[in-house]
């Protein structure tokens, strides 16, 4: 299955009673989660309770599941995916459970494995997901400030931590993981039960060398509080791409009318966005207030990075595999404009002369092969390779 379906998203965002300014919104709540998390990065949502109930404007199963994940549920290719979508319901409501029952200012962590065994078109990668509790716009209300991370700790290592964070009788298994989330509450300040948690996350991830990047409490507290506007900020290409295609969305345009600018999207968003470490280049750089960047206007970013291919690369997510909404060209070999043979570099890799790179436009390169790709060593942006 696709991780962003467009036609289930577009009936979504007709449902009645939701307003054009709050259909648009939910949309590029929805892009930014899919960007995000298609390259493993935090990403920030927004969630408004009341009672019983939790609603998102944002991304939809991260909001009121008894309504909007059913859809998902129905929609189910298989039967072992309808058996995730309804634990991953079971374990969020779990985690609503909490939302009223704990002070505010208390953080709501749950964790979400993948599934033990594996189903075909759901990978899933190892999903925590933080809900701060805020005061709401009345006493019967609560705000909560959400952020979803993709992390590396095994089925053990996560149950151990729930453990450690005061769950009980916790077992390494997908089931007993997500049916227990956790809460933590700090009253010395607004954002310390956040950071209890963090702490003990980051002496986890001490424990031995990971894949991944546990970012400083501090970057990750304002990206709970602050994360769309901070991420927009950074990324003001991206973001006006983003909120261009969410009118769209909205508007009721088709995978045909939106697909190559989607696509062109999506190969920004790796560019951008993949194998980038920011653990440490973000200590060294300005808060948000200090961000003065002005978004530029949607269709001419388009325009501008005409050049980008059609076709994102493959990429497996908590979701599903995500690739492009619909082939509308591809990378292939061919457009390297080989010149020259193929040759070994000192270091053994297989390397290939190329006239230019289809994605930066950089000349004369020698391009790396390995795993599959043919990648630039300019702009290290790659694209399926065949021998």
């Amino acid at each position: 299955m696709s991780a962003f379906n467009l036609e289930h998203e577009q009936r979504r965002l007709g449902e009645r009673g939701l307003t054009q300014a709050a259909a648009v919104q939910s949309a590029k709540d929805s892009i930014s989660t899919y960007l995000f998390e298609r390259n493993k990065m935090p990403s920030p949502f927004g969630l408004e309770a009341r009672g019983e109930k939790v609603e998102a404007v944002g991304y939809e199963h991260r909001g009121d599941l008894a309504v909007s994940f059913q859809k998902s549920v129905d929609e189910a290719k298989t039967t072992a995916i309808e058996k995730r979508y309804q634990l991953e319901n079971k374990g969020y409501e779990e985690a609503k459970k909490m939302f009223f029952a704990v002070p505010l200012h208390s953080t709501v962590l749950l964790l979400s494995p993948p599934p033990e065994k594996p189903i075909p078109g759901y990978p899933g990668h190892s999903m925590a997901y933080f809900y701060h509790i805020l005061p709401g716009e009345s006493s019967d209300k609560r705000t909560i400030k959400a952020l979803s991370w993709v992390h590396d700790f095994s089925k053990e290592e996560q149950a151990s931590l729930l453990q450690h964070l005061g769950a009980k009788d916790i077992k390494p298994t997908e089931e007993s993981i997500l049916l227990h989330p956790v809460a933590a509450s700090d009253f010395a300040r607004d954002t310390g039960s956040f950071h209890l948690l963090w702490d003990t996350i980051g002496a986890f991830h001490a424990r031995k060398e990971r894949t991944f990047s546990c970012l400083p409490g501090k970057f990750m507290e304002d990206l709970l509080l602050y994360g769309q506007e901070i991420w927009d900020k950074r990324y003001p290409e991206i973001a006006s791409m983003r909120n261009n295609l969410a009118e769209r969305v909205v508007a009721g345009e088709t995978q045909q009318q939106i697909g190559k600018d989607w696509d062109i999207m999506l190969n920004l968003a790796e560019i951008e966005l993949s194998h980038v470490d920011i653990s440490r280049r973000l200590l060294s750089e300005p808060t948000l207030q200090d961000f003065s960047v002005s978004t530029p206007r949607g269709r001419t970013v388009f325009d501008s990075h005409r050049h980008l291919s059609y076709q994102p690369t493959m990429i497996d997510t908590s979701c599903g595999s995500s690739g492009g909404m619909g082939k509308y060209g591809s990378v292939t070999t061919a457009t390297y404009e080989v010149s020259k043979g193929t040759n070994f570099s000192d270091s053994g890799e297989r390397t290939l002369h190329c006239k230019s790179c289809p994605l930066c436009g950089a000349s004369d390169i020698t391009a790396t092969i390995a795993n599959g790709k043919i990648t630039c060593p300019i702009c290290e942006g790659s694209a399926p390779y065949a021998c």
